[in-house]
């Protein structure tokens, strides 16, 4: 079975996007579960029997808010767990070695609940607390599909911007996930989250984005073809969602003109 979505670069009609945030990650930070479309929880890889994220089953969100290790109140767990955010800080929980406290793989997520149907710019600053340990992984999931990640060095304190653009829906499960990258010490991490509807204009010189309608637990993979015969997959296979997935990709990285279909993997 293939669903076919065929794109003609060249029938591309220009959008215009006005930047304006609509979503900060510092700034709106809270000690309410869902304040400003936040949510603050964690996720159980240890306890979890299924492979794989679900950003619908595998989101538990923190019970507790008040006094924790870092700089001012955090959401956290009730127990001897490092799994932790702040403001500014996120901190993880580790199996094996974890500094005297319960062994667990917990990864700490930042989830921001779409409010909005659009191309957003999403961007901030990632950085280590403090030097030392192994590093950590922070990574970005769309309804529980990996959009963007990035190592953070054991002694980058200094840290780094990035900034990525995603289509999205209304609803749509944002999560920003913190996970150790090998033992737990030293792995508080600072970051921060922005979004804010992309702030150039799109045209078929430039961007382009392909909607692939999805069924949930299928998998997909996109191909490209110049000449409707030969296709060649782009980018990972991905996950349905049982809604639209969007891919926005760049004029340039492809050279020329071509077609788009999303196959279904068996």
């Amino acid at each position: 079975m293939k669903l076919i979505v065929l794109i003609l670069l060249a029938s591309f009609s220009p959008i215009s996007l006005r930047a304006q945030p609509i979503a900060d990650s510092v700034a709106e930070f809270s000690n309410i579960q869902g304040g400003n479309n936040w949510y603050y929880g964690y996720y159980d890889l240890t306890s979890d029997t299924t492979p794989g994220y679900d950003a619908t089953n595998d989101f538990t969100e923190f019970p507790v808010f008040g006094p924790a290790d870092f700089t001012g109140n955090a959401w956290r767990i009730s127990g001897s767990f490092w799994t932790q955010i702040t403001a500014g800080i996120v901190h993880p929980n580790a199996d094996g070695d974890n500094g005297g406290r319960t062994p667990a793989e917990h990864w700490a997520i930042r989830r921001w609940v779409s409010e909005t149907t659009a191309l957003v710019r999403v961007y901030g600053h990632v950085a280590k607390h403090a030097p030392g340990g192994d590093g950590t992984q922070f990574t970005v999931f769309v309804n529980g599909r990996k959009v963007f990640e990035r190592f953070v060095p054991a002694s980058d304190i200094v840290g780094t911007e990035y900034s990525f653009g995603v289509g999205l829906n209304e609803g749509d499960l944002v999560d920003f996930a913190l996970t150790a990258a090998g033992g737990i010490y030293f792995d508080g991490t600072s970051y921060s989250v922005r979004i804010e509807p992309a702030d150039f204009t799109l045209t078929a010189a430039t961007a382009f984005e392909i909607g692939t309608p999805t069924i949930t637990g299928k998998t997909y993979q996109l191909e490209r073809s110049v000449d409707l015969q030969t296709w060649v997959p782009v980018g990972e296979p991905f996950e349905g969602t049982g809604a639209m997935v969007y891919h926005l990709f760049s004029t340039r990285g492809f050279g020329s003109l071509g077609h788009f279909r999303a196959e279904v993997l068996p």
